[in-house]
């Protein structure tokens, strides 16, 4: 995740940009190979379409290669871009002078295009947010191809087309070329590497993905090539890509929809070309602009839309980044301040009940009457007794140190024995026998749990008795704490969920508002559950609450499987873990 406070001008560019700049001479000459390549390709297939051709792909590859390439290889692109434009083989049946004024307007467009976009967008433009999109589009999309279009009509009009039709159709055409071609070029390209066991997506995202991409080719190739002229479907059947592009937007963002946008332009424009589809290119520039003005439609919305995804994701990956040091400052404080309280506090009131103590010894050998004073000394002595047992107790309750010295289920039955202690209420723990040390984060995070159900089950569940279990279902930890109370609002437990689903905050069951929950005596849970929500989710484990009218069970659990640990501050090389015991633990 791009840290906030990185400044937009020293985006870090992965893959090839690195690459490219770092790049051996030999690699260099691999990239401009590449490069005449792709160029050659997207040249031919634009010459190959109807005159004036709907979308310019070379537009599209030369964009993409400055943004993606130091300025000291510009040179050679350019040379490239100028001996295959005016190659006699590739060069079509027009005037030379002709192919040398759509050249200078296609080069000026790229040069301008990159100008602007590294003047208000920064380095590389940035298709994750609202604000990078739109530049993009201001820059990219409308400012540079209006000027390219002014060139290019100005050389339509020799043959015969009208002005103001010839120049809506170019810059349509250069506009659809970086809008719909270049942002995948942009997004992928940097993104080409050799793959390792750590990067590559889960197999479910992996089935998505495919299965999502078969099924665009699919339609696509049904809604443009797979009917003829003669047999032109219904235009209102275009409506059927529009679920898949935001199935695809939704849950892949930039990098799914730029890709699927630039399949379905490249089917509908090829199957127009081929008299197939929805659109057939005729005669006349409007059947050409109809299909341009679609796919601009059709394509703006969506990178809006993928952005805008981007953005609520960041945003929220802050929150929980923010709750993550929250809950780190938290354990660090209560750390400090259980230390504060043992070795400082704990002992100067312990010096006071000795000198107590002393003061007792030395009355009873002077000449003064006992009883006096007695009662006062003992007075004294008890409250003295009564702050030692109570700072002691906050001391270990803030940070309990038979966690770290003899494990989870050691530190669950001293805490339970307590807990009961205090309380008056029943509490059995039952952990196997043969379990041993967990990593020190996963035990954290459980024997939090543990305090948390245990302070909610004593305030609001009226329950006599409490049990809990800790035990092993394959690799992954469990810790149930169930009791036999009233119970909690549903709504609120379906929201302890670990996938953070459910309604809001103010979640009810069967309708029912807040204040007539309150008012049958059915208590709300709190920030009790996010806390244990937040510390199971940073180790890719998940809060599974059950409530009735005869009792709440609360069940954590967490996969010991390391590479399932998710923290999103570490993410951003900031911290390495955030786990803080909950407010007001236990009652004192």
């Amino acid at each position: 995740m791009q840290p906030v406070s990185a400044p937009r001008t020293r985006i870090a560019l992965a893959g090839s940009i690195r690459w490219a700049r770092r790049a051996t001479p030999w690699r260099e000459g691999v990239f401009l190979a590449l490069f005449t390549l792709v160029y050659t390709a997207s040249y031919i297939y634009g010459n190959h379409l109807p005159s004036p051709a709907p979308i310019w792909l070379p537009d599209a590859v030369l964009l993409s290669a400055l943004l993606l390439t130091p300025r000291r290889q510009w040179v050679g692109l350019i040379l490239i871009v100028v001996c295959i434009r005016l190659l006699p083989p590739l060069a079509p049946s027009v005037p030379f002078i002709l192919l040398a004024l759509f050249l200078l307007g296609d080069l000026l467009k790229a040069f301008v295009a990159v100008l602007l976009l590294r003047r208000f967008g920064g380095y590389f433009p940035r298709f994750d947010s609202m604000r990078g999109v739109g530049i993009y589009i201001a820059c990219a999309v409308v400012a540079a191809p209006a000027i390219s279009a002014c060139i290019g009509a100005a050389g339509r009009v020799t043959f015969g087309d009208h002005y103001w039709s010839a120049w809506i159709v170019w810059f349509l055409g250069d506009a659809l070329a970086c809008l719909l071609i270049a942002p995948a070029l942009l997004v992928w390209l940097p993104r080409l590497r050799f793959p390792s066991r750590d990067t590559l997506p889960s197999r479910r995202v992996m089935f998505e993905a495919l299965a999502v991409t078969v099924a665009l080719l699919l339609v696509g190739f049904i809604l443009f090539i797979g009917s003829s002229s003669a047999g032109r479907r219904p235009v209102s059947l275009l409506y059927l890509i529009t679920p898949l592009l935001l199935w695809t937007a939704v849950r892949f963002g930039s990098v799914g929809i730029s890709a699927a946008l630039a399949c379905i332009a490249l089917l509908a424009i090829t199957g127009a070309a081929m008299g197939r589809g929805p659109f057939v290119m005729g005669a006349t520039s409007t059947d050409i602009i109809a299909l341009q003005i679609f796919l601009a439609v059709t394509a703006v919305p969506l990178l809006l839309l993928a952005a805008a995804i981007a953005e609520r994701t960041r945003s929220e990956q802050e929150v929980d980044a923010l709750a993550t040091r929250l809950l780190q400052t938290q354990d660090e404080e209560r750390r400090r301040i259980a230390r504060e309280l043992h070795d400082s506090t704990l002992q100067t009131v312990t010096a006071a009940k000795l000198d107590l103590h002393r003061l007792r010894t030395r009355l009873k050998n002077a000449e003064y009457d006992e009883d006096t004073y007695a009662h006062l000394l003992d007075e004294s002595e008890t409250l003295a007794d009564q702050v030692i047992t109570d700072l002691r107790t906050l001391s270990y309750l803030l940070h309990p140190p038979m966690l770290e010295e003899l494990g989870l289920a050691a530190a669950l039955q001293w805490y339970a024995e307590g807990f009961a202690a205090r309380s008056n209420l029943h509490v059995e723990v039952q952990t196997p026998e043969e379990l041993g040390r967990l990593p020190m984060r996963v035990e954290m995070a459980l024997y939090r749990v543990a305090q948390e159900g245990l302070t909610n089950a004593y305030r609001h569940s009226r329950s006599s008795s409490v049990r809990i279990t800790l035990g092993m279902q394959g690799s992954t930890i469990s810790l149930r704490v169930q009791d036999w109370g009233r119970g909690i609002v549903t709504g609120m437990a379906g929201n302890a969920r670990g996938d953070g689903g459910g309604g809001g905050a103010g979640a009810v069951v069967g309708g029912a508002s807040r204040s007539s929950e309150e008012s049958m005596g059915r208590p709300l849970l709190g920030v009790g559950i996010t806390g244990m929500r937040r510390r199971l989710q940073q180790l890719g484990g998940r809060l599974e609450i059950t409530s009735t009218s005869r009792g709440t069970t609360i069940i954590a659990l967490v996969p010991l499987d390391a590479t399932s640990w998710h923290d999103p501050i570490a993410e951003d090389g900031q911290m390495d873990d955030a786990l803080g015991p909950p407010k007001d633990s236990a009652p004192l």
